[in-house]
């Protein structure tokens, strides 16, 4: 059953923020490049959160299609 499954059973990487590029571009394509390379499954869904002016919240999940210096 899915109870028995492990979830977040591995390390979880530690986010220096001194350790982070000064442009959230090149953090996050250093980030993509290190899912990537560890093989994690689909690493360009991500989740995509706002709030509207009463301060409630609404995700959804969207696949990434790309990245260049604007953002």
């Amino acid at each position: 059953t899915l109870r028995r499954l492990p979830a977040l059973a591995g390390a979880l990487p530690r986010l220096e923020p001194q350790s982070l590029p000064d442009d959230p571009v090149t953090a996050f394509l250093r980030w993509l490049r290190e899912a990537l390379d560890a093989g994690v499954p689909e690493p360009h869904a991500v989740t995509v959160s706002t709030a509207d002016a009463a301060g409630r919240p609404s995700s959804r999940v969207v696949v990434l299609k790309d990245v260049d210096d604007q953002g």
